[in-house]
């Protein structure tokens, strides 16, 4: 199996971070200038990884941000500041979200496009994300209960296409669940 690794920058843009902060309504609770000093110190203590194979028509990915959001959580918490660790967890989506791109950037390129993306479950199939992790050399480890460690981890699978679609079965587009961070159209705020 060829491993690719993805170097990549997850730190968010300033119009990201403007998109972040109205999806997670944090102009409501945080001033401008906080949730900026919030998104650089993130982006300093992250540490992103992207790492995946191709296996026939499947995918196998894993990206993580590392342990450094957890670490900015703990001590924004033992300061007292909840606010900031809540907002650290909203923009490690965003981030997260980019890493995500990165892999579909980098398979796209080589003419080969998502189809169906499938996000394994950590309690129902910790198995198969323990192979995953496993057989991609990730350096995500898992907790007793099943949980990855780092927290800001994602491993998931997916079928490949020469064909490209605009719309990847797995994305928000084509989710049937209720979720709060999609907009009426479908698509994830």
């Amino acid at each position: 199996m060829n491993v690719t690794r993805l170097s990549v920058d997850a730190a968010l843009t300033e119009e990201e971070l403007c998109r972040a902060a109205d999806r997670f309504h944090l102009r409501e609770s945080l001033p401008a200038d906080k949730l900026a000093s919030i998104s650089r110190r993130l982006a300093a203590y992250c540490r992103p990884s992207c790492i995946y194979a191709r296996e026939g028509e499947q995918l196998l990915a894993a990206v993580t941000l590392g342990d450094g959001p957890e670490r900015m959580q703990r001590r924004m918490k033992a300061a007292g500041d909840l606010l900031g660790a809540w907002a650290v967890d909203c923009l490690c989506m965003d981030m997260l979200k980019k890493l995500y791109a990165a892999i579909e950037r980098s398979i796209g390129r080589k003419g080969i496009f998502l189809k169906k993306v499938t996000f394994p479950q950590p309690g129902r199939d910790a198995e198969n994300l323990r192979e995953i992790t496993d057989r991609l050399g990730a350096g995500i480890s898992f907790s007793p209960a099943g949980m990855m460690i780092p927290a800001k981890s994602t491993v998931f699978t997916a079928q490949l296409t020469e064909k490209k679609s605009e719309e990847v079965a797995g994305s928000c587009s084509q989710c049937s669940r209720s979720c709060p961070f999609r907009d009426e159209g479908g698509e994830q705020r």
